[in-house]
């Protein structure tokens, strides 16, 4: 009765039972002393092959012999420390859950409450990605069909295990291990115990490294260009920029040590993670973070021109100016110069040269960010040239308004004018582009300056005009004061401080201009013209119809001495005759002196005539 009741619970467990095994069964009550406790794995693909370990009692080990699979039987082997028997699976036709039994001689088998699950065998058929860094992280999907779900699903990468996850039953995701570089065979294990191969080969590859990125900042604006420098990097991978935690620009590899990105609009001015990234796994983070900045804003800059040999101060005003993430430079046009940052509103630059005239884009160029203002051009000028010329003489005691002559002058705000080597800057009217007229003020140290003109205000000219500034001429006397109409010719200012001025002048009554003869520093002769009457006429020092002298009046009394009678008109050669004579009324009160041939005599003043007595004379005659 004992043996029948556990015959038919038996039954009751078990799935199926071949006729072999029912057999067996009713045949040898000794069978009811085998059972299994464990069972590892519990399932397998109908190829056979898979070894099963089974836990049996102390007792039970030494007397079995064979194991059953449905109507299969198979030979056991003992492994006597660990209480186990292994049994090798034999192919099966059909997939399917069988029993599992245990004999103690090939041929009686008692049936365990165990069975064991034949699964269609696997098959594979794609690996993606292929490949991936040598330090492992990389997320490897398998695909293929009959997949078994089970907590043991595991992956092999060479003899290296990982744990696998089932997704479906035609994919199954592997994460790399951390391996050598190089090709591993790719293998699956459903059941712990199994391998599958899967005829797939991926390549550990060299580990990504990000070393620097030039530059580390840009715009949050986006848009700016930057090159990471690192080790590693394939062109066949899918590479990426990724900034902050997830937000990934496409990378192009220019070589195994730099790729380069454009990078995105960020919200707000900030420092982010920067690493470079593969769509297999591999990340390559920098040590430093990119920053991204407001940014820079150019409003104005002066002066507009310049010489084409450059050097000129070139100043930009704007804001957000700082040199903290990295130097900031000039552009004009296509040429590059270092700038320095004033404030954060003003930063300087000087021009370089130019080989032909005409208007650039100015710009500032920060990292790989160029900031312009397209309002506004830089103008390339010729070089200014000046005529050359006598020096200008200027007083120290007068404006004056010096014209200067030469080429390429231009017309606007910033055209200046300036006296070396004090560097007087003078106000400048332009007049033409070979005209300038350069206003000096009073009061000018006496002495010898270069004149030079500059278009932009600050680049002055290498020509000059040499300009003289002098004391004004001290005059305190005329001779003669009075001279007779036909006796005047010349007469001599007297006074100091006089130079030799090629085109000082003598005016004379106001409105004859006669040449001056320079004596000495303290007198000068004036011809006195032939049109010059009878009056007291005035007679003054000139520079360009400009009056050069100081002091009193300079006057020149003309008078008529003309005689218009005379009684007697004879008297003997001892002298002693008294003379009247009968002169113009203007002439009465000046006259000092009558002669007679070459014999000088004091003259008196009679009424409206004069006196004169005739002086002895050795021979007669007229």
């Amino acid at each position: 009765m004992l043996m029948n009741s556990w015959i038919i619970q038996l039954f009751s467990a078990a799935a199926f039972i071949s006729p072999l095994l029912a057999t067996a069964l009713q045949n040898n009550v000794e069978a009811e002393k085998l059972s299994i406790s464990s069972m590892r794995p519990s399932f397998g693909d109908t190829n056979g092959g898979t070894p099963v370990i089974l836990t049996v009692g102390e007792e039970q080990i030494d007397l079995i012999s064979h194991c059953i699979f449905a109507d299969a039987i198979v030979a056991a082997t003992k492994n006597q420390s660990a209480m186990t028997i292994q049994c090798t699976t034999t192919p099966m036709t059909n997939a399917g859950s069988v029993p599992v039994g245990l004999s103690m001689d090939g041929e009686d088998f008692s049936v365990s409450k165990h069975s064991f699950e034949f699964t269609e065998p696997a098959s594979f058929l794609a690996l993606a990605p292929a490949g991936g860094p040598e330090l492992g992280g990389t997320t490897v999907t398998i695909s293929g069909s009959n997949f078994v779900n089970i907590s043991e699903l595991a992956c092999y990468f060479g003899d290296v295990k990982t744990e696998g996850r089932f997704i479906s039953n035609e994919e199954v995701a592997c994460v790399t291990p951390t391996i050598r570089p190089g090709s591993y065979e790719v293998q699956l294990s459903f059941n712990g115990v199994d391998i599958h191969d899967t005829s797939f080969l991926y390549r550990a590859y060299l580990q990504m490294t990000a070393l620097a990125a030039a530059p580390n900042f840009g715009v949050n604006d986006g848009g700016t260009e930057i090159s990471v420098y690192g080790t590693n990097f394939r062109w066949e991978d899918n590479l990426h920029c990724r900034f902050g935690k997830d937000t990934k620009v496409d990378a192009t590899v220019v070589g195994s040590n730099i790729v380069k990105c454009v990078t995105p609009k960020w919200h707000v001015a900030a420092s982010v993670e920067l690493a470079v990234v593969s769509d297999n796994g591999n990340v390559a983070m920098l040590d430093d973070e990119f920053e991204f900045y407001t940014p820079l804003h150019l409003s104005s800059f002066q002066p507009s021109s310049g010489f084409l040999r450059g050097g000129t101060t070139v100043t930009i005003h704007g804001k957000y100016f700082s040199q903290a993430r990295g130097p900031i430079r000039c552009v004009f046009g296509e040429k590059f110069v270092e700038s320095t940052i004033e404030t954060d509103t003003q930063i300087q630059c000087t021009s370089p040269s130019s080989s032909t005239a005409g208007e650039v884009q100015i710009a500032i160029s920060h990292g790989s960010d160029e900031f312009k203002l397209d309002s506004a051009l830089f103008s390339y000028d010729n070089e200014i040239l000046i005529d050359d010329s006598p020096a200008v003489v200027a007083l120290t005691n007068a404006e004056k308004l010096v014209d200067v002559h030469g080429s390429s002058f231009q017309n606007n705000t910033d055209l200046a004018c300036r006296l070396i080597p004090n560097s007087i800057k003078l106000n400048a009217e332009f007049v033409n582009d070979s005209h300038v007229a350069c206003r000096m003020p009073e009061g000018v140290y006496p002495g010898e300056y270069e004149m030079t003109i500059s278009n932009n205000g600050q680049e002055f000219s290498d020509a000059f005009l040499p300009i003289l500034v002098i004391d004004p001429f001290r005059v305190h006397s005329i001779n003669p004061s009075i001279q007779s109409l036909d006796l005047v010719s010349k007469v001599t200012i007297e006074g100091r401080n006089f130079v030799e001025l090629v085109d000082l002048a003598c005016i004379i009554d106001e409105k004859h201009v006669t040449q001056s003869h320079f004596i000495s520093s303290t007198r000068i002769e004036c011809s006195i013209p032939d049109e010059i009457r009878v009056g007291t006429i005035a007679v003054a020092l000139a520079l360009d119809d400009v009056s050069i002298s100081i002091g009193p009046p300079l006057s020149l009394t003309v008078l008529d001495l003309s005689i218009s009678s005379m009684h007697p008109s004879f008297g003997e050669s001892n002298g002693g005759t008294p003379v009247m004579l009968q002169v113009n009324n203007e002439a009465v009160d000046v006259i000092s002196h009558c002669i007679f041939g070459d014999q000088i005599v004091p003259s008196i003043k009679i009424e409206s005539a004069i006196q004169c007595t005739t002086p002895p004379m050795i021979n007669a005659g007229s």
